[in-house]
């Protein structure tokens, strides 16, 4: 493997090393749980879903995987109960993948050295905004800065200063599947406070436009097992990690715990109404089909996604109750007794 004198193999070892100490140090205290699975982040200003596979878990999809329009539309409609506050918070979206420099995209993987792609100088590569990298602790990223430069995590490929391109074989002292520098120690991934934050690839934002390279592709992916950021058609299904900007309680301002109560033997009562208009309001679970079945009882916490179908000649307005706005799918924790009320119009 052909090494630069200017960054030997020792030195990037010793690099990456120094860099996952000093970071997985400071990593608690750019987060904060602010409870019912919320994450806050000090230094990007965004409260992330602390669920990184929401829409699995809420039932709004078997396995979370979705093509990049269908992600953008679920986290722009997103109601998400803040049970600690007692409010439904909107606003949310996928995280923003601006350029890693500030200023314009780089999706040669080239950089200012022509390594980039393996020294965190490229929108199209690793390392990006990882301390000792080409744009050290950059925000416009927020995954990269979540993966590299909060969570202490690192790249497959390459190394902060690194100035070689071969660096992804068995000799590469980044390799995750020969451990952490020498000895062959394990590599430990770092999630942080965060579920189901998986070895996986997650949507970003739109590709820059106009560009003379991946013309087939619509948006950039970033893939929490290796590091990597690339371009991927939008027909492509990935996962979404939500987010939405600030925070959702004053800062510094410690948040009382919800009191420990006893949990109820019985369920809680979910009940539909259909108001004005004709149409049909089905729930995730199967138990409500209204107007045949309009109330369910379901266990307190239950994740429920209800979805209204107008009927021919008629158009779904609104909710109104438990549920509100105009998006005719609804994901709501059911913690207690509570009632949806579906509008159609012709």
């Amino acid at each position: 493997m052909r090494v630069s004198p200017l960054f030997s193999k020792s030195k990037r070892c010793l690099l990456a090393a120094i860099t996952a100490i000093g970071l997985t140090a400071s990593a608690s205290a750019e987060l904060i749980d602010r409870g019912s699975g919320l994450i806050y982040d000090t230094v990007l200003n965004v409260t992330w879903l602390q669920d990184a596979n929401y829409a699995k878990t809420s039932a709004y999809n078997a396995t979370g995987r979705m093509i990049y329009k269908e992600a953008q539309a679920l986290a722009a409609n997103l109601q998400y109960r803040d049970t600690v506050r007692g409010t439904t918070l909107t606003g949310w979206r996928l995280p923003k993948t601006g350029p890693v420099n500030g200023v314009s995209f780089d999706l040669l993987g080239a950089g200012l050295d022509g390594f980039g792609m393996y020294n965190g100088g490229s929108d199209i590569g690793y390392w990006m905004s990882a301390p000792g990298s080409a744009y050290a602790g950059s925000i416009t990223n927020e995954m990269a800065h979540l993966h590299y430069s909060t969570l202490g995590n690192r790249g497959a490929c390459g190394a902060p200063g690194e100035l070689d391109s071969n660096v992804c074989s068995a000799e590469s002292p980044n390799a995750l599947d020969i451990g952490f520098g020498a000895g062959g120690t394990p590599y430990v991934r770092n999630y942080g406070p965060f579920i189901n934050l998986g070895n996986d690839l997650y949507w970003g934002g739109d590709l820059p436009k106009p560009r003379l390279i991946y013309g087939d592709r619509d948006a950039f992916v970033f893939n929490f097992n290796t590091g990597l950021q690339h371009a991927y058609s939008n027909k492509t299904t990935m996962l979404s990690l939500f987010v939405r900007d600030g925070d959702v309680t004053t800062p510094n301002v410690p948040v009382t715990p919800p009191a420990v109560v006893t949990p109820p033997t019985t369920g809680v009562t979910l009940t539909v109404k259909l108001g004005s208009g004709k149409g049909a309001v089905t729930s995730s679970n199967g138990a409500i089909n209204c107007g045949k079945t309009c109330s369910a009882t379901v266990a307190p916490g239950t994740v429920l996604s209800l979805s209204a179908a107008p009927e021919a000649g008629f158009r779904f307005v609104n909710w109104t109750g438990a549920c509100t706005g105009n998006s005719p799918i609804c994901i709501l924790n059911v913690n207690a007794t509570a009632q949806v009320q579906a509008n159609f119009v012709k």
